[in-house]
């Protein structure tokens, strides 16, 4: 499933469940020494190695948030949209859709591209509107899921947005017009322009 777009490849490798590990630089290490990442490393605390990805990038974050969505909602179309077939341009493709998003929130809130002011133990205010800074990957992900498919969701049109972007047959055009109509920020306000591919290898602030 090699692709000669990075982010394709990264949304490839999601989509086989593999993630390399990274390379070591010792010649004879010690049998108890840890020399591949585990699978669980992406939502995991930062593995204490030169060779580990340091800072998380926007592509790690939709690939994660993709995963809980889809184990939340057992969504038949969570299926084909982001996982049966590595070669559909339809997960890019929703991937541009919310770095679009996130460039438009132009957050530096950790973890929170998106900005959702949803708590969590170990969460902190970034801001005085309440959008949280998170301790991890994972947290910033799971915060975001729970606003978009928790309590008072479909009243705030939040569930129209996922509805939206797991539609193989929705449109750019449709899923911002789901954000527009929803509370999420600022209904009306949302006149987001598609970001560049490259946006997927942008580290996380």
């Amino acid at each position: 499933m090699k692709r000669t777009i990075a982010a394709i490849a990264l949304f490839a490798a999601a989509c086989s469940g593999a993630i390399p590990a990274p390379a070591t630089t010792t010649e004879a290490p010690a049998p108890t020494v840890a020399t591949t990442v585990p699978v669980t490393a992406l939502t995991a605390a930062p593995v204490a190695t030169t060779a580990a990805k340091s800072v998380p990038t926007y592509g790690d974050w939709i690939l994660e948030f993709e995963r809980q969505l889809c184990a939340e909602l057992d969504h038949d179309d969570c299926v084909p949209v982001y996982y049966d077939d590595p070669d559909s341009a339809i997960p890019l493709l929703r991937a541009v859709w919310l770095t679009s998003w996130f460039a438009h929130e132009d957050t530096r809130a950790r973890y929170n591209p998106a900005a959702t002011t949803y708590r969590l133990p170990g969460s902190s205010n970034f801001n005085s509107a309440g959008v949280q800074d998170y301790a991890s990957l994972h947290d910033g992900v799971f915060a975001t899921v729970h606003t978009l498919i928790g309590h008072d969701a479909a009243e705030r049109g939040y569930i129209d947005i996922v509805d939206t972007l797991l539609a193989q047959d929705a449109t750019y055009a449709d899923w911002r017009q789901r954000l527009d109509d929803s509370a999420w920020c600022c209904p009306g306000k949302y006149e987001i322009s598609k970001t560049p591919i490259d946006w997927l290898e942008k580290p996380l602030p």
